[in-house]
Order: structure tokens, then C-alpha cells, then sequence
């Protein structure tokens, strides 16, 4: 408890004058209290009593009256504890100060977490009772909706369930049904179906037989849906299809599902008219026919559907048109996806994701044209087209290698409003390449890098960097690298060797060459095997084997790099097959100096390879005498494994 009251005045026992001390008078606890009453009183060896207890008067009127539990007397002597304290006549309880407060407090909750520790171990601990036909009634009513409506929702896929007069009754054989498909027993359920109807036959229930059937495989096929178990859920229905009677709208449905899912188009009609005896169609089973109709491209049977729906007054919403349409351009059905389109009896307005899939489908069967004249159509229809409008128009455009078209879908992009993103400039810059005109690539990079808001990624120049690299423009691949590192953008090693990659187009001189790598290397390129390797190619190009050679006794200290024994071995071939045997015959002394001096580790393949290498290049008896010695110093540095204890005397000479 915390109070604030401004001292005005203190009257001391035994004085009639009161005495003058202004300031702030504040406490926290009994402790607190008695410290501040004694500093402000200045007379700490005065007795404090019931009889002549000090006062405090505020300037609000309001008095506190200390009291004293345990009174003591003599010298020195305070109370160290209070027993209540009032306010303008409101008592309230000081029991404890605030050190004492708080290991009550913790105290307390450590007694409560024991006791409801003890509690639960005891109720562990003591058998499970059956509960009563009362307390099972009242659980399956509570959770009877909650059964019917929770399950689907585990799937977005699976058709919501329409509101008929069944009602699942949550039963001992429904949850096991359920539990027994998500432990991945779906293959079961006709035995288990079968089961089910045991028990409900053994308890006498034989009333309503085929609605708790019926009760059982909608349990079933729920959970078959939720896992995708589409083929165990229409077996399941085979053996229990004369069993359920009618059945219910939402069986059919959930089989409307299944058999789309399963890839049983056979079924879809049949389960779908027996679904429209009970209750009008979902949106879900309108795009699962769709998908069927699509299927077989079926444009009469899809146009019949049509008009039967519009004569009940079926109702579809935008997003059930679009997934229609998208059923439809997945299975390459456009004339399907023209017919729901045009369909005036339950006319949805399309919107700007019907185009974008109209769009998309087009782009994907490599017709540009009908891609833009679809985007001209939204245009007309006053929707604004969106960012993912212009990819698709862009990489349409670019796939059909019409790059004329991109660059007019670029600058529509720029008269609807919309700011070009990055990704559609690398889409452009990627289309320019390829139809190789790498000057107008490099415009659109210079644009980007004059944009505040569409400064290009590490994507959009490794495309500018491989462009130029590929063409052996070295120096434009080092511009762009430049450029790339001025942005603030850092390269990766794949980066830094595609650069060097570009050495490799045409020859260049070995100084060159190496001049680029050093300046590589100053620019942040760790070099590795992958580096070395596009190293000796570029300079096998031009010949300069020599230099190849001296590089690699040097690679240690330039590069704080050991090669492999396959660098080795790629620089031999590449100087047999351009006819410098002399030249082969040096590497394989290279690479044999290196594994005496411990730097290489080669293995007996590529030994072997050098070997026959020089052997067919006319150096007998060197290439024996560099295989000998090369596996005389693996026959130093592998030790041979001890030899296994515990076996017989055959089993250690087979050893």
C-alpha cells in the first residue's frame, strides 16, 4: 500500500506546540512508516504507547492514528510492527511489511502448485470409469454440430458440407473410423465399416440401421478426404452402397470429390445427380464437374449443366468461376473456359484474376497475341490490371521471342501507373539476351540503376554478367561486375567464375588471363577447384601450356591452394590432344614432384590414367618410372589397417 500525504504540522506527546515541518510524507510499509514517523518526531528514544500514540495532521484535515501492537518502553526503544493504521477514519490492516509480503505470496503458490501436483498424480493414478449413458448424451449433443462442421475444415480442398437434416452423432464407431484413417488404415475401412454395423446390430439398435450406416461412411469419407485417401474412400462406398439407402447430399458430394481426386471420371455424373435429388450443388461440386467436363473436354455436356443449373437458380460466386477457369486451362480446355465465360444465365463479371487466367494459359500455349488481346479486354472493361498482369503479358511476349511486344507490354506497364518491379526488368533483360541484343539489355540494367525503387538484384546482374561472358566480352563482364559492387550488391563465387569463363570463348594471351584472375581475386573471388579448373581451360585455349604448369607448382603460394589430382590430369589431356606430348610428360613430373613433396594426394585411377597417357605418347619407360615412384609414396603415406583379433588361423590368412 502506498499513500501520499503532505505534512503540515507534527505534534509531539507531551508538547502543545505543534511543530512546523513541511514536505512530502510518503511509505511503502510498516517499517517504512515507523522509520519516517520517528525522523520526522526527531525524539527516537520516546516511548511509543497505546495511551499517547503521535499524530500526523495533513492539510486535507485527514489525521492518521498509529497504533502499536506489542507497546514497549524504555530507552531507545520503537515499535517494529504496526497494527493498523486510519485515514480520515478508514482503518485498513498493516500485517506484514513488504519483505515479509512477499515470501507469503511465494509461499502460498508454491502450496497450491504442490497440492494440484498431488492432485493430478492421484488422479492419474486411480482406474478410468466408464462414463454414463447420461454424460454420453450430453457430449454427443455438444459436440453433435461441432463433429459435422470441425472436420472439414482440415482441408481446404474438401467441399464444405451442406446443411441437411442428418446430423453425424459423434459414436464410439465414428471417432474409431476417423482415428483409423489418420493412423493410415484407410485400406481397411471395409472391414472395419463392417465392424461397425456388428456392435450396432450386438446392441440392439437395429432402428434407423441404414442412417447409422449411412452415419459411419460420411465419418469415413471425411477423413479419407482430409488425407487425400480418394481410392480408399470410393472402396469403401462399393462395400457399403446398399447398405445406406438414399443416403445423404453431403456422401455424394464428398464421393464427387473423391472420384475427381482418384481420377475416376466414370463416376462423377452419377454421384452428381444424386447429389442434386437432395439439395442444389455446392461451389465445389460445380468446379469438381467442371474438372470432369474439362477432363473429357465434353463442351455439350458442360453447356447442359449449364442450363439446368440456371433453371434452379443455382448462384456461383467469382472465386468458385475462377477455379473453374482454372480447371479448365489446366487441362488445356479453352473452349470449355469461352462457354463459362459467356454463359449468361448466372453471369459472374470477371475480375482481374479471371483475366490473369485466361492470360496464363494463353502465355503457356505460346500465343501472344490472344495474351494481349486478353489484356487489351480487361483494359476495356475498366479493371486495372495488376503487377502479375504485366509478368505474364511480359513472359509470354519473351517465350514467343516476340521482343517488340515486351518492350510495348513494358511501357504499357508505365501508362497504366504502375512502377515497373525488378523482377519485370530481369524478365526483359532476359528476353534481350537471348534474342542477342545485349545493348538494349544493358540500358534497361542502366535504367534500373538510375531507379530509386528498382535497383537491381544479385539475379539481374549475374544475367548481364553471363550475357557478356558468354560472348567473350570479358571487359563488358567486368563492367557490369564493377557496376554490381559500386551498388552495394556482393558477388558470389559463381559470379566471379563466370567471368573467368569468359577467357574461355576465344583465346587470349596466358598474361591476360591471368591479370583478370589476379584482379578477381582482389575483388573478393576465393579460388578453388571449380576455378582452377576454368583456369587451365582458358589457357589451353590459347596454348600457353607452359604457363599452365608454372602455375600450378606455384598455386600453393599465389593462391594458398593445393590442386587436385584431377587438375593434373585435365591439363595432360589438354596438351595430348593438342599434340604437345613433351608437354604431358611435364605434368605427369609435376604432379609426381607434388606427391613427393606432400602436397598432392593422388589416387591409383588417376596414377593409372597418366601412366597409359604418357605411354601412348612414346615415354615407356618415364611413365614406369613416374608411376613407380608415385605409388611408392602412397605405399608410405597409406598405412595398412590392423589386423582383426579374435579369428581363426584361416580366417587371419584370408585376412
Amino acid at each position: 500500500l502506498k499513500h501520499q500525504v503532505v505534512v503540515t504540522s507534527v505534534v509531539i506527546p507531551g508538547s502543545e506546540t505543534p511543530s512546523q515541518i513541511p514536505g512530502d510524507f510518503s511509505f511503502l510499509s510498516s517499517n517504512a512508516f515507523v522509520q519516517r514517523l520517528d525522523n520526522l518526531l526527531a525524539v527516537p528514544s520516546a516511548p511509543h504507547s497505546l495511551d499517547s500514540p503521535p499524530a500526523i495532521f495533513a492539510d486535507s484535515g485527514n489525521v492518521i492514528t498509529v497504533s502499536a501492537i506489542n507497546p514497549v518502553t524504555g530507552p531507545g526503544a520503537r515499535p517494529e510492527s504496526w497494527a493498523s493504521y486510519t485515514i480520515g477514519g478508514l482503518e485498513v490492516p498493516v500485517l506484514f511489511d513488504a519483505v515479509g509480503e512477499a515470501l507469503y505470496t511465494l509461499c502460498a503458490f508454491m502450496a497450491v502448485g504442490a497440492l494440484g501436483y498431488a492432485r493430478k498424480r492421484w488422479r492419474a493414478s486411480r482406474p478410468s470409469k466408464e462414463a454414463s449413458p447420461k454424460a454420453k448424451d450430453k457430449l454427443s449433443s455438444i459436440y453433435s454440430k461441432d463433429a459435422q462442421e470441425g472436420s472439414l475444415q482440415e482441408t481446404t480442398d474438401v467441399p464444405q458440407m451442406a446443411s441437411t437434416p442428418m446430423r453425424i452423432r459423434r459414436t464410439a464407431e465414428t471417432d474409431m473410423l476417423a482415428s483409423a484413417v489418420r493412423a493410415g488404415k484407410s485400406a481397411s475401412l471395409p472391414s472395419l465399416l463392417d465392424t461397425a454395423r456388428e456392435r450396432v446390430l450386438a446392441a440392439g439398435l437395429t432402428e434407423d440401421l441404414e442412417w447409422q450406416e449411412a452415419e459411419h461412411l460420411l465419418s469415413a469419407l471425411r477423413a479419407c478426404a482430409s488425407l487425400h485417401c480418394f481410392r480408399e474412400a470410393l472402396t469403401a462406398y462399393d462395400h457399403v452402397s446398399t447398405r445406406i439407402g438414399a443416403g445423404d447430399a453431403t456422401i455424394w458430394s464428398l464421393l464427387l470429390y473423391s472420384a475427381v481426386g482418384a481420377g475416376d471420371f466414370r463416376r462423377c455424373k452419377d454421384f452428381f445427380k444424386k447429389l442434386c435429388v437432395l439439395q442444389a450443388p455446392s461451389g465445389q461440386d460445380f468446379v469438381n464437374m467442371v474438372r470432369y467436363y474439362s477432363h473429357r473436354h465434353d463442351q455439350k455436356g458442360l453447356s447442359v449443366m449449364l442450363e439446368e443449373l440456371t433453371q434452379i437458380g443455382f448462384k456461383l460466386e467469382a472465386v468458385d468461376r475462377n477455379r473453374a477457369l482454372a480447371a479448365c486451362t489446366s487441362n488445356n480446355a479453352m473452349d470449355l473456359a469461352e462457354i463459362l465465360i459467356r454463359h449468361e444465365g448466372f453471369f459472374v463479371a470477371m475480375d482481374t484474376v479471371a483475366y490473369n487466367t485466361i492470360m496464363k494459359a494463353h502465355a503457356q500455349a505460346g500465343k501472344p497475341e490472344l495474351c494481349l488481346a486478353i489484356f487489351e479486354q480487361m483494359q476495356r472493361s475498366g479493371l486495372t490490371p495488376s503487377e502479375m498482369s504485366f509478368g505474364i503479358l511480359l513472359d509470354a511476349c519473351i517465350d514467343a521471342r516476340h521482343f517488340d511486344g515486351a518492350k510495348e507490354a513494358f511501357e504499357k506497364i508505365r501508362k497504366c501507373g504502375l512502377a515497373p518491379n525488378v523482377v519485370h526488368y530481369t524478365t526483359l533483360m532476359k528476353g534481350l539476351v537471348n534474342a542477342g541484343r545485349l545493348d538494349d539489355a544493358t540500358d534497361v540494367l542502366g535504367e534500373m540503376l538510375q531507379s530509386s525503387t528498382t535497383k537491381p538484384d544479385l539475379v539481374a546482374f549475374s544475367t548481364m554478367v553471363k550475357a557478356y561472358s558468354d560472348r567473350g566480352s570479358v571487359r563488358g563482364a567486368v563492367r557490369i561486375l564493377e557496376q554490381m559492387l559500386g551498388s552495394g550488391v556482393t558477388p558470389d563465387s559463381i559470379i566471379f567464375n563466370i567471368v573467368l569463363t569468359g577467357c574461355c570463348v576465344r583465346s587470349m594471351e596466358s598474361s591476360q588471363v591471368l591479370h583478370v584472375l589476379t584482379w578477381l581475386v582482389r575483388h573478393g573471388l576465393e579460388p578453388s577447384t571449380t576455378t582452377l579448373s576454368i583456369l587451365m581451360k582458358a589457357l589451353a585455349k590459347s596454348e600457353s601450356f607452359e604457363a599452365a604448369i608454372q602455375f600450378l607448382k606455384d598455386c600453393p603460394q599465389r593462391l594458398n591452394l593445393t590442386p587436385e589430382s584431377r587438375i593434373y590430369a585435365q591439363l595432360a589431356q589438354a596438351c595430348s590432344k593438342a599434340g604437345y606430348s613433351q608437354r604431358a610428360l611435364e605434368v605427369y613430373e609435376a604432379m609426381a614432384e607434388a606427391v613427393f613433396q606432400g602436397e598432392v594426394n593422388v589416387d591409383e585411377p588417376t596414377n593409372l590414367r597418366l601412366n597409359r597417357l604418357c605411354n601412348s605418347c612414346g615415354f615407356h619407360t618415364e611413365a614406369a618410372e613416374l608411376y613407380a615412384k608415385i605409388a611408392a609414396c602412397r605405399r608410405k603415406t597409406v598405412r595398412p589397417s590392423p589386423r582383426p583379433t579374435g579369428m581363426s588361423i584361416k580366417e587371419k590368412k584370408r585376412s
